[in-house]
């Protein structure tokens, strides 16, 4: 004789009811949109912050090895890792819609410009004033003095041009890009005066 099996009964899928409506108004969703637009300038801050802080961390990287054989391409490893940490530290801030963010941005591109002049100058001065590589190459290598006279006059002028343009072209970068993160506070300020607190809140953890 058989046993039946007692099998659970089927539940039937729910049905699905009307959907629920928004708990934002038209006004709501018309004061996110403005704010967002308002944010646009704002955010691309941050991301140049990011190409920015990670440009200087490659740098870093890449010198890093060398840094064990020059005190001077050690202190500028490190100096431009600080600069990377405060780039990041700095995107963070400005997606939080700190006020502080352009401001930490803005001196921090004008600390790397100074690590990048001081490296420069450094770099001419022992041009300048240590004796000239090819002068000691002359004289263990004689035969070689027709080919290496000509680079040896004009070795410390090509050195002191190269670094000299490098300075310019940095004051110029630099320069511009700081004046881009302080202008980014102006902005910032601006926005949190227009916007109400319930919207900037939402930006900050939609960030």
């Amino acid at each position: 004789m058989e046993t039946s099996v007692a099998r659970p009964p089927v539940k039937n899928p729910p049905i699905a009811g009307p959907p629920t409506a928004s708990p934002l108004s038209e006004h709501h969703l018309r004061t996110i949109a403005e704010a967002e637009r308002r944010t646009r300038s704002i955010r691309n801050a941050a991301r140049v912050a990011a190409f920015n802080g990670y440009s200087c961390a490659i740098v870093a990287a890449l010198s890093a090895p060398f840094a064990l054989f020059s005190l001077a391409t050690a202190v500028m490893t490190i100096a431009v890792s600080a600069v990377a940490y405060n780039e990041f530290r700095g995107r963070r801030l400005i997606y939080r819609l700190d006020v502080r963010g352009p401001r930490v941005l803005g001196w921090n591109q004008i600390a790397l410009l100074s690590v990048v002049v001081g490296y420069c100058v450094y770099s001419i001065a022992i041009a300048c004033l240590s004796p000239n590589p090819y002068g000691e190459y002359i004289q263990r290598t004689p035969e070689l003095a027709p080919y290496l006279t000509p680079i040896a006059k004009w070795y410390v002028t090509v050195t002191g041009a190269v670094y000299t343009v490098v300075i310019v072209v940095s004051i110029a970068v630099q320069g511009i890009t700081a004046r881009y993160y302080f202008k980014r506070e102006r902005l910032i300020r601006e926005h949190l005066a227009r916007t109400p607190h319930w919207v900037t809140d939402f930006q900050r953890r939609a960030a």
